[in-house]
C-alpha cells in the first residue's frame, strides 16, 4: 500500500460491517510531532458517523459512536448498525476526552434493507468501482430532450 492507508469495508449482515486497515508508522509519527506524545498516550478508537440525510440537519445533528479499539490489530467488526443508513468510518485517537484526531477513514458506507437472503459480504469498493464506471451523460437528459452534442454535429 506504499505508506498509505485506507479503511477496507464489508458489509456482513443487515447490522454488522468488516473493517480492515493497514497500520502504518506516518500517523504515528504525525501523532508525536504534533502532540509530543505516542500512540499508546491516546485512547484508541473507531468512530461511526450516521451520514444519513435528515430533514431537520444542522451543527447539532451530529450523530456518532466511538469504540475501544488497537489501532495495531489491522481489522475489526462492528455490530449494530441500522439499514437503510449511510455511515462514515474513522479510526484515530481521542485527544483530552472531548477531542478526537483522525487518523484513518473509510468511504461512505450504505447499508441496505435487504441482506437476510444473501449470504455473501458485499464489497463496497467493487460497488463503488462501479457506480464510477456508469455513463456520466445523466446530467444532460430530461424526460423529453437531450442537452448534448448530436452525432456528427462537431464539439468546439
Amino acid at each position: 500500500m506504499d505508506g498509505i492507508s485506507f479503511i477496507q469495508t464489508t458489509i456482513d449482515s443487515e447490522s454488522k460491517i468488516h473493517l480492515v486497515w493497514e497500520p502504518h508508522e506516518l500517523p504515528l509519527k504525525v501523532l508525536e510531532i504534533f502532540f509530543n506524545f505516542t500512540m499508546e498516550d491516546f485512547t484508541q478508537v473507531v468512530r461511526i458517523h450516521e451520514m444519513t440525510p435528515t430533514f431537520f440537519q444542522n451543527q447539532n445533528d451530529l450523530h456518532f459512536f466511538e469504540l475501544p479499539i488497537s489501532y495495531y490489530k489491522g481489522e475489526w467488526s462492528i455490530k449494530g448498525l441500522a439499514p437503510n443508513k449511510r455511515y462514515n468510518v474513522e479510526i484515530g485517537v481521542k485527544i483530552f476526552e472531548n477531542h478526537f484526531f483522525p487518523l484513518l477513514r473509510s468511504n461512505p458506507i450504505c447499508i441496505p434493507n435487504n441482506l437476510t437472503n444473501n449470504k455473501e459480504s458485499i464489497d463496497l469498493f467493487l460497488v463503488q468501482q462501479i457506480h464510477e464506471m456508469t455513463p456520466k451523460w445523466m446530467n444532460q437528459v430530461s424526460t423529453y430532450s437531450y442537452y448534448g452534442p448530436t452525432l456528427g454535429e462537431k464539439n468546439e
